[in-house]
């Protein structure tokens, strides 16, 4: 995978905003908000205004960076569907409640990260407590109450519940 240069930078008040190269000279910007809404943003530096912006909200957004991650969802429908096993080797994405008693508990994201090993992604860190997802967010640890998002392949979910 290539090293893709990403320009960060602290918006007092409101959050980050994250800047990537896209093709022809565009850039694509994220804004993430403390307070939990993330912005896509698509820029063109020939322009005065963006090409298009949208607004996620954060439960949206932890779907967003799965799919860009390349994980497969399994759809429910609100009509019966025939029953089949599920496959083993598809991609879910999984939120997994840190219980009282986790060997998560006091870990960084990065340490979390280390423990799911190489067969699964942490795409966030949920904190009811707040409204925003914190990812990655080196300054806090994980305490009672979070959720994980992770993606994994459906064989190894079990495994990973007892890593965290």
């Amino acid at each position: 995978m290539t090293d893709v240069r990403v320009h960060a930078e602290r918006l007092p008040g409101i959050g980050w905003r994250y800047s990537l190269p896209a093709d022809r000279g565009r850039r694509v910007v994220v804004v993430v908000e403390d307070r939990g809404p993330t912005h896509l943003v698509l820029v063109d530096p020939r322009l005065d205004e963006p090409l298009t912006t949208v607004r996620l909200p954060a439960e949206h957004t932890s779907v967003l960076a799965a799919l860009l991650t390349g994980a497969r969802f399994t759809l429910e429908t609100s009509e019966a569907a025939p029953t089949t096993t599920p496959d083993q080797a598809e991609v879910v994405v999984e939120t997994v409640a840190i219980a009282g008693g986790s060997p998560a508990l006091g870990l960084a994201p990065d340490d979390i990260v280390r423990r799911l090993g190489p067969d699964a992604a942490l795409l966030g860190v949920i904190c009811d407590a707040t409204p925003q997802l914190v990812e990655n967010d080196d300054g806090r640890s994980v305490r009672a109450g979070d959720k994980l998002v992770v993606a994994a392949r459906r064989s190894r979910l079990h495994q990973l519940r007892d890593a965290v």
